[in-house]
């Protein structure tokens, strides 16, 4: 490995050069096929993120690929920044001691049969949905884990 964190692979069963940049938050591996260069971005920092609680709750792609919150009211999750094509992310919905929270989502985030999921409503409830990137603007999800505490 270089001095800037580079490592250049040479594995037998694939054609072209593996190329990994580490920084200690993720890691890039570079594929060439001889043809083109693929690139996958993986996460290394398996902590949650907590998102504050507001009227509009904003996620940072940034800051990772797990995020949590606890909901104190009635809420909208907006569009994430930063998006980051080809990067999943889990969200972690809490309700609080009243329960009975509901959340919109931002036009950024895409569910099955276009329908937005509908939040578990007992107190201290837990739900959970991910999603992939597909572009800087768009987070394709999929269904609602209900009530996982």
């Amino acid at each position: 490995m270089d001095a800037a964190g580079t490592e250049t692979l040479k594995p037998s069963n694939i054609a072209g050069n593996l190329t990994l940049l580490l920084n200690p938050n993720n890691a890039v591996v570079l594929v060439n096929t001889g043809s083109n260069w693929i690139a996958f971005s993986l996460n290394l920092d398996p902590q949650y993120k907590t998102m504050t609680d507001g009227a509009t709750i904003t996620p940072d792609a940034t800051e990772g690929p797990l995020y949590t919150v606890t909901l104190g009211g009635n809420r909208t999750l907006a569009n994430p920044t930063s998006l980051q094509p080809g990067q999943l992310y889990i969200f972690r919905i809490v309700q609080d001691g009243t329960g009975s929270r509901t959340l919109a989502f931002g036009s950024a985030f895409k569910f099955p049969g276009g329908t937005a999921p509908t939040l578990s409503t007992a107190a201290g409830a837990i739900d959970m949905f991910a999603g992939i990137a597909v572009s800087t603007s768009r987070i394709d999800c999929g269904s609602l884990l209900a009530n996982v505490s």
